[in-house]
């Protein structure tokens, strides 16, 4: 569980998956080298497992206590389950919002 960029000024709420096998991370370097042959990408960033819980589009007054809110997130119950599929977006930016669209979906079986 954590907070992009940082706690302290939270824009995304993000439960760590677990990878033991580092398959998320071979698929994320195929993606990125596939990608790099069309595109030009802006960073390099490492690759970082997660579950986007939520956006905060607006600066938060009092950051959340990770320590309280992790204390919630232990009491819900968050089994662990497997993915059997995943779905390639797009994001199209407007001025309300991004607007999402399914382009693929690709079965892990």
């Amino acid at each position: 569980m954590g907070f992009f960029p940082e706690v302290k000024k939270p824009r995304v709420f993000y439960l760590q998956i677990e990878n033991p096998e580092n398959n998320l991370s071979i698929l994320a370097e195929n993606v990125r080298q596939i990608s790099q042959q069309i595109i030009t990408l802006p960073d390099d960033k490492p690759f970082r497992p997660h579950l986007t819980v939520a956006r905060i589009k607006t600066r938060l007054p009092d950051p959340p206590e990770p320590e309280k809110l992790n204390e919630e997130i232990t009491k819900t119950n968050l089994s662990a389950w497997v993915a059997n599929e995943f779905y390639l977006m797009a994001s199209n930016l407007t001025p309300t919002g991004p607007i999402y669209s399914v382009r693929q979906v690709f079965s892990l079986k």
